[in-house]
């Protein structure tokens, strides 16, 4: 199996017409001390970050917007269609979790 892997990193090295080191070579240039990097290098590195930590928020938001609509699928189809009494008032669901409730007066 790490052959399989090995031939398929030199495929993609051949590929790709050469190694990664230039790549890596940017990449370190801009984090060292030293400021081998060019501004535009460091600018572009920076903007290489900044947008895979943007399309990783873009993913969270959108996973958590499936789960909702999922969550109120599953709502609908459980009252609606099977009938199932399910109230989401805060008492209830927190009842349900053991935390005992305030008395009200």
């Amino acid at each position: 199996m790490n052959e399989f892997f090995r031939e398929l990193r030199d495929r993609v090295r051949r590929t790709m017409s050469g190694d990664d080191a230039e790549l890596r070579r940017l990449a370190r240039a801009a984090f060292e001390r030293q400021g081998r990097a060019s501004p535009l290098e460091r600018i572009l590195v920076a903007a290489t970050g900044l947008s895979a930590g943007a399309i990783a928020l873009a993913l969270a938001t959108t996973s958590l917007l499936g789960l909702a609509l999922a969550a109120l699928i599953l709502y609908l189809v459980l009252t609606r269609v099977f009938g199932f009494d399910l109230r989401l008032d805060p008492a209830t669901l927190f009842q349900a979790m053991g935390i005992p409730q305030p008395e009200r007066g």
